[in-house]
């Protein structure tokens, strides 16, 4: 994230590695808990299984942050 953000020229910002990894609190403009959405990650259409900063890349994988509505 970090050396995208600097290539794509996008802010991002995160909380410190915790219980279940680091979470992604913002990602440009787009602030977590906004009208009950959060970052969430995918990794080749897939719901991440594990914290971001877990999974390791592998040569073809496609990963997206998706801004996803959690109120139930």
């Amino acid at each position: 994230m970090k050396t995208l953000s600097v290539r794509e020229g996008f802010e991002f910002k995160y909380q410190p590695p915790g219980q279940y990894g680091i979470l992604i609190d913002q990602i440009g403009p787009m602030a977590g808990g906004t009208d009950g959405k959060y970052w969430l990650w995918y990794e080749n259409n897939r719901m991440g299984q594990v914290a971001s900063d877990a999974y390791k890349l592998q040569n073809g994988d496609v990963i997206e942050w998706k801004f996803v509505n959690l109120k139930m």
